[in-house]
């Protein structure tokens, strides 16, 4: 009877310790998404770039952030590619952060903005 008892007992531990980690475990490595950034240039009092994503999986996360960490722009990726051209106000600061990830893989590309205003002055002399 103790016999008949423990292997019911161990049975379940089995059965509860299979579905507690999913019961199935993969051996193919998972991709880590990529993350192509190109700055376009300005427009206006914002500064645009093309995003191009790739390799996403469902429930992942596209953010960009500033220098102090807080997000500027936040959405959810569920498609496995995508290109996306985002405009970004200028005063958002000198550090910008482009985040693609989940709770298990991120990359991300950050870029540096400097400001530079040129000021030109032509002189032409006036036919007399």
């Amino acid at each position: 009877m103790k016999s008949i008892c423990l292997i019911i007992v161990s049975t379940l531990l089995l059965i509860s310790s299979v579905s507690a980690t999913g019961g199935c475990t993969s051996t193919e490595p998972v991709e880590k998404p990529s993350l192509e950034v190109v700055y376009l240039g300005v427009e206006g009092e914002f500064l645009l770039f093309t995003v191009k994503a790739e390799k996403v999986i469902p429930k992942t996360v596209f953010s960009i952030r500033n220098e102090a960490g807080d997000d500027i722009y936040r959405e959810y990726h569920n498609e496995i590619s995508s290109i996306r051209r985002i405009r970004i106000p200028r005063a958002a600061g000198h550090t910008i952060r482009f985040i693609l990830g989940n709770r298990k893989q991120q990359c991300s590309k950050t870029f540096t903005i400097d400001t530079n205003i040129v000021e030109t002055v032509q002189v032409k002399e006036i036919g007399q």
